[in-house]
């Protein structure tokens, strides 16, 4: 229960700061546009700067050794959802191919980084990359094709997103043990601490801007609120419990956890930004999701980690 207190608070802490960016936008000093801007600063410049600080951390061979292991989990849990995505889109429940990705794709870099900072500490954080990396290279591929299947997407272009280069920029520093200057490490932790504030302000726009009624009224929404937030996380804890009874890391039960926080968060952030440039026909539904998963998100995932907690020990 030590690890739930701070998790809980750190959540709540997180939901009153969405709850002031929508007091704001409803009071006009936020709006759309602004929202955006928030997204893009969070997006493309504080989670790449919070990750690379991440790395700069001293290499030892336990944390090596955890950080492949957790990247080969994050792996699997992927192949996983893909998996199970594909056989509902041809059950009696069909999804679309955007649903797929809503439900595939949720909200591992902007949500959960700050959750971990806040919770358990910034050295932390560096548990949160394999889930990261593993995602961002599946949502600019497959979730990328989910959304627009008309257009092709390049691996240089994957490669070349802020957060891919940060994470590859990251690893080969804290391979070699290459610290930065103190002054630009200052300048880049303390840049990627704000994180958490400015993408929850975002989120807190996106929900003045959602029609809250009229997304509760669609039934089929449920089912997709129901696997991103319950069902395809219970299968992750199943699988990492998989993973802790035969790893024999010291600190395997936090370092799963956090995986395990990469897999349960909300709607995707990027899904959204993806169906707004393609002008998706879905759009409206894709927004509306990511804003009331992100709310529900805030009871799910202390659920589902002290599920967790509880069966690891």
């Amino acid at each position: 229960m030590s690890v739930m207190i701070p998790l809980t608070s750190q959540i709540a802490a997180m939901v009153i700061i969405a709850l002031i960016g929508y007091v704001m936008t409803k009071t006009g000093i936020l709006d759309n546009e602004k929202g955006k801007a928030l997204s893009v600063v969070g997006l493309y410049i504080l989670a790449p700067l919070s990750v690379l600080s991440a790395f700069q951390t001293e290499r030892t061979a336990e944390k090596v050794t955890s950080f492949f292991i957790t990247w080969g989990a994050a792996l699997c849990i992927h192949v996983l959802f893909l998996l199970l995505s594909g056989l509902l889109a041809r059950g009696g429940k069909s999804l679309t191919k955007a649903e797929r990705a809503l439900v595939m794709f949720n909200n591992a870099g902007n949500l959960i980084i700050p959750i971990v900072q806040g919770a358990f500490g910034t050295e932390y954080v560096f548990y949160t990359v394999p889930y990261m990396l593993t995602q961002n290279l599946f949502c600019w591929t497959l979730g990328y094709h989910l959304i627009n299947p008309g257009r092709k997407i390049s691996l240089r272009s994957v490669l070349c997103t802020p957060m891919i280069m940060s994470i590859c920029a990251g690893l080969i520093l804290f391979l070699l043990n290459i610290r930065l200057p103190q002054t630009i490490g200052t300048a880049i932790s303390q840049m990627g601490v704000c994180l958490g504030p400015v993408c929850m302000l975002a989120i807190g726009v996106m929900l003045a801007e959602t029609d809250l009624k009229k997304c509760f009224s669609d039934r089929h929404l449920y089912l997709l609120i129901f696997l991103r937030l319950i069902a395809l996380p219970l299968c992750a804890a199943a699988f990492l419990l998989v993973v802790a009874r035969f790893w024999k890391g010291a600190d395997k039960g936090m370092i799963l956890m956090i995986t395990l926080l990469g897999s349960i968060g909300p709607g995707n952030a990027t899904i959204t930004q993806f169906s707004m440039l393609a002008d998706h026909p879905e759009r409206g539904k894709i927004s509306s999701f990511t804003a009331i998963t992100t709310l529900l998100s805030a009871v799910t995932i202390p659920l589902i980690i002290l599920l967790f907690r509880s069966l690891s020990t």
